[in-house]
């Protein structure tokens, strides 16, 4: 009775196309968190004020990805990861239009701004820069733990 009850549901499956509601956010501002609450098609597009690197951020598994044109058949590639949600990381052309877009099932915010870039600096180095250092020189005393084994 099972199989039949499993075959008759996706026999239904297929042949009752599900809808689903396309939420048009419009133009996306960095910083601003935007709502997914519904299933459905969610996208929207922002246009990059200065180059660099984006960061967008979906408390859910479902992130609207970035792409390069307004019928989203042209992905960016970038840097997919998890950590507090799904994280996306891609590098933008300060003038260029992107466009976000995802089918939503789990409800879930969604928020994206520039990365802040870090900047490196050097605080002391030694031995001084110029000087040339001698290993032969120089003793140094290492402490090992060795595990010694006993062949039979």
């Amino acid at each position: 009775m099972n199989k039949i009850f499993t075959l008759l549901l996706t026999l239904l499956a297929f042949n009752c196309p599900l809808k689903a509601a396309t939420i048009d956010w419009g133009e996306l501002t960095p910083g601003t968190a935007y709502q997914m609450t519904d299933i459905g098609y969610y996208q929207g597009w922002f246009t990059a004020t200065e180059s660099g690197t984006i960061t967008a951020h979906c408390t859910s598994s479902d992130i609207p990805r970035p792409f390069a044109d307004a019928d989203f058949s042209v992905p960016i590639e970038g840097n997919y990861y998890l950590q507090n949600g799904a994280n996306y990381d891609f590098a933008v052309t300060a003038g260029t239009t992107y466009y976000f877009s995802a089918f939503v099932l789990n409800p879930g915010t969604f928020s994206f701004n520039y990365a802040a870039s870090a900047t490196l600096q050097l605080i002391s180095a030694t031995p001084e820069a110029g000087s040339v250092f001698n290993a032969g020189q120089h003793s140094s005393q290492r402490t090992r733990n060795l595990c010694h084994r006993r062949n039979p």
